[in-house]
C-alpha cells in the first residue's frame, strides 16, 4: 500500500487533434468554411501536415473564398516551397477584402512568424482604409513586433488621435512602454 510507481505517458497531440478535425468534417461543421480553415491554420502553426492542410483550405475556399482562407493558402503554399504560386495568389487575394478581413489576415501572418508579410497587409489596410484607427493600430503593432520602435510610436500616435475613448488608455500604455 506504500509502493509508488512512475511511468511516462506519451501522447501525439498533433495526431489526435488532426483526427478530431477529420471527424468533425463529417458532421454539420463540414458545411461551413471556418472549420476547414481552422484545421489548416492549426497545421501551419504546428508546422506539419501541409499537404492535407492544403486540401482543407481549398475546401474552405470552395465554400466561401475570403481574405482569411486565402491568407491560409498563401502561408501553406510558402511552407510547401511554392513561392511563385503564393505570390500569384497574394496579388489578388485582398482586392475586395474589407478592413477587418485584411487586419485578420495580417495577424494570421504575424502568428506564423511572417512579420514582413504582415506589415505589407497592414500597410495595404491603411492605404485602403486611411480613416480606420484600427488599421493604424495594427500597423504599429506589426512594427513593434519587428522591433522598429520609431515606426511603432509614429503609427500608435496616429491611431491614438483617431481611436475611440475605450482604446486610448491601451494605446497610451503601449506608447509609454515604447518610449522607455
Amino acid at each position: 500500500d506504500k509502493t509508488k510507481a512512475s511511468f511516462k505517458v506519451d501522447v501525439d497531440v498533433k495526431t489526435q487533434v488532426v483526427a478530431s478535425f477529420r471527424k468533425q468534417f463529417d458532421d454539420l461543421q463540414g458545411f461551413f468554411w471556418q472549420p476547414w480553415n481552422q484545421a489548416a491554420n492549426y497545421c501551419i502553426q504546428n508546422k506539419f501536415n501541409y499537404d492535407e492542410a492544403l486540401t482543407w483550405v481549398d475546401r474552405s475556399i470552395g465554400i466561401n473564398a475570403n481574405a482569411q482562407n486565402l491568407s491560409t493558402k498563401i502561408l501553406l503554399l510558402e511552407a510547401l516551397g511554392r513561392k511563385s504560386d503564393a505570390d500569384k495568389l497574394r496579388e489578388t487575394a485582398f482586392t475586395n477584402a474589407t478592413e477587418p478581413d485584411i487586419n485578420t489576415a495580417g495577424y494570421q501572418f504575424l502568428a506564423a512568424g511572417k512579420t514582413d508579410a504582415a506589415l505589407e497587409l497592414f500597410k495595404l489596410n491603411t492605404e485602403k482604409f486611411p480613416e480606420s484607427w484600427n488599421a493604424w493600430d495594427s500597423l504599429a503593432e506589426g512594427y513593434m513586433t519587428k522591433g522598429e520602435k520609431d515606426q511603432a510610436i509614429k503609427y500608435y500616435s496616429k491611431a491614438l488621435g483617431m481611436s475611440p475613448e475605450n482604446q486610448k488608455a491601451r494605446i497610451n500604455q503601449l506608447l509609454g512602454q515604447l518610449k522607455m
